[in-house]
């Protein structure tokens, strides 16, 4: 049985991107009450059409999953820059640079990735 791998185009991660940055408790899982679960289901289902619309479907759960996971590779080379700029002897920065997308995932992460030092303050537009 082969197992078919759905590719998440740019445009959805953009859409994705710009619809988290608008709704940052969302974005950073601060939704937890009973009121706010509810808040949450509906905004990933709202966000979840519009994406299903512009490439390949998935289910709620399935781009809060997207998302977890663009969260976990920025946040890593976050670490991976602020490690390289920590070293000894100040040369420069030897970590991969952030994208111009990474960034913005970093700006929507704020303080939950602590300092973002050299990471550029471009807004994603």
């Amino acid at each position: 049985m082969e197992s078919t791998r759905r590719v998440t185009t740019l445009r959805q991660l953009e859409i994705l991107v710009e619809f988290l940055r608008e709704h940052p408790d969302l974005a950073l899982g601060r939704l937890r009450t009973k009121e706010a679960r509810a808040t949450s289901s509906r905004l990933w289902g709202e966000i979840t059409e519009s994406l299903n619309t512009e490439g390949p479907a998935r289910s709620s759960k399935e781009w809060t999953k997207v998302w977890n996971d663009l969260k976990c590779k920025v946040r890593a080379k976050l670490v991976a820059v602020n490690a390289s700029q920590r070293g000894t002897g100040g040369g420069p920065n030897t970590g991969v640079p952030l994208s111009t997308f990474e960034e913005t995932v970093a700006q929507i992460l704020g303080r939950d990735v602590g300092p973002l030092q050299n990471v550029a303050q471009n807004h994603f537009k």
